[in-house]
């Protein structure tokens, strides 16, 4: 058994070298081994990984093995049912190591994070091909661009742009979402503008089709948009949209706003008219749910399922506490859903089983009742603010930006089975002094924006990552390149 390590004044002792080292002086540069910044860091990681390791054994006397996984053909069953079998996640953790840097796009001038979206040409054999729709402040642009994977895997940008389109709608502000309706063409951007009259641009890509310009109105007071969400072809929706004072509907045909209430009440609930920051319609084919059922979460950590024929807030409606504020919804399949939420909170739940249980926030001494999990992940780490996130059922990955750190990298891939993270080296944080344009790394940045995007005929999605440098990083699977360079 090794001895604890005694602290020697100006010297760091690696508990992985198991050896001493001299601290370098305050002149070092920040990002030398050992320099006085690199040990605080270093020490503050292994305190983290002290009380994480004091808490995994508290733990582990607490719970009792169930008795049928103890047998063999019940046990394999649950198992992976649960998601507990070891190599459960082996095809993910596969995948996601074989995820690489192969090219990045700069929509704007100007080092500018953009939100986006990626419409890929799939006719195309060889380059990549596609438009992409980004939006900054009150500013649209949609660019029709492309770029050989046989470049160099670290982003040596052989785009050509072909096509440019953009517009600028007034009273700019934070932009906070960006959606596409597929089916007919439209994107949605929404943003900050503190105004009543704008706050929500529509337009149809590189078409002639004119943009439209919509705001908030004044019926509930000057309301800020804060999400959107495309409505499933079949609605005769277009878009919903999450404000600080409820729920906005855009209609199909008449392309006009409303508000979404209670019809059989004739005061508006609390539940109404409260921040709603995510927003997701239920369209998973054969659930019975679309397209008339929306989910709406907020701040207060409350997702309610809205029957869009007959919305109702008050004690009828259906409603999933979530530990702390929600940020995303998304659905998984037709009875699960996923909700990311801040501070460092993600889960996932099965809407046919939706039973309260008590639970002890980590900053509370008291007791709260939230919504039974069907899946946690404990390694979700996002202290606040509204980040990129997204989920692609067909590898079965969740991609959540998170804070980075010198442990912590800005995206970071989860099981969307089990909720174990996955292992993904394109985004290792290096506290290298060479960087390369458009793959800057800088701890502390979380993306605004994350897309899957199925890119090419026969392969899995790629993985699309807006940075604060601002470019549109693209990272696809490996052997992409190799088939181009056969």
């Amino acid at each position: 058994m090794d001895r604890p390590a005694q602290d020697i004044p100006g010297y760091y002792y690696d508990r992985e070298k198991r050896k001493y080292f001299k601290v370098q002086g305050s002149t070092a540069p920040a990002d030398t081994a050992y320099s006085a910044e690199d040990v605080k860091r270093r020490k503050t990681r292994d305190r983290r990984r002290e009380i994480q390791a004091k808490n995994e054994k508290r733990q582990m006397g607490r719970i009792q093995r169930f008795a049928n996984l103890e047998d063999t053909l019940s046990g394999f069953v649950m198992k992976r049912e649960y998601g507990y079998g070891p190599g459960l996640d082996c095809p993910r953790s596969i995948l996601a190591a074989g995820l690489v840097a192969q090219g990045f796009y700069t929509p704007f001038p100007l080092d500018i994070e953009p939100y986006f979206a990626v419409s890929p040409h799939l006719d195309r054999e060889k380059d990549l091909v596609f438009t992409v729709h980004s939006a900054h402040d009150d500013w649209v642009i949609s660019s029709l661009a492309s770029f050989s994977p046989k470049n160099n895997v670290f982003n040596k940008y052989a785009g050509n742009r072909t096509a440019n389109w953009n517009f600028k709608f007034g009273s700019p502000g934070a932009t906070t979402s960006l959606s596409s309706h597929d089916t007919t063409g439209f994107h949605a951007s929404t943003w900050l503008s503190g105004s009543s009259e704008v706050g929500i641009g529509l337009w149809r890509g590189l078409s002639d089709h004119p943009t439209i310009s919509l705001g908030t109105g004044n019926v509930r007071g000057n309301a800020e948009v804060y999400t959107s969400t495309a409505a499933p072809p079949e609605s005769s929706l277009l878009f919903a949209f999450g404000t600080n004072k409820g729920i906005l509907m855009l209609d199909k045909e008449r392309q006009d706003l409303h508000w979404l209430k209670d019809k059989n009440s004739h005061v508006a609930h609390t539940s109404e008219m409260q921040l709603y920051s995510a927003v997701c319609f239920l369209t998973a084919a054969g659930s019975g749910q679309n397209p008339n059922t929306l989910l709406g979460g907020g701040h207060c950590g409350q997702a309610y399922r809205i029957d869009l024929r007959d919305p109702k807030f008050n004690s009828e409606a259906t409603v999933i506490t979530h530990p702390n504020a929600i940020i995303h919804i998304r659905q998984v399949d037709e009875h699960r859903i996923i909700i990311p939420g801040i501070p460092n909170q993600m889960r996932q739940y099965d809407l046919r089983y939706l039973k309260l249980a008590n639970e002890r926030p980590h900053s509370s001494k008291r007791t709260t009742l939230v919504t039974a999990p069907y899946v946690e992940y404990p390694d979700y780490k996002l202290l606040a603010g509204i980040s990129g996130f997204d989920v692609d059922t067909e590898s079965g990955l969740v991609a959540a930006a998170q804070w980075g750190n010198y442990d912590t990298p800005y995206v970071q891939l989860f099981s969307l089975k089990s909720g174990n993270k996955i292992p993904f080296p394109a985004f290792k944080n290096k506290s290298s002094k060479k960087k390369r344009k458009g793959e800057r790394m800088y701890p502390g940045t979380a993306p605004k924006c994350i897309r899957f995007v199925k890119d090419r005929e026969g392969s899995m999605k790629s993985l699309y990552v807006s940075r604060d440098s601002g470019t549109i990083l693209r990272f696809a699977w490996e052997a992409e390149k190799d088939d181009d360079e056969e």
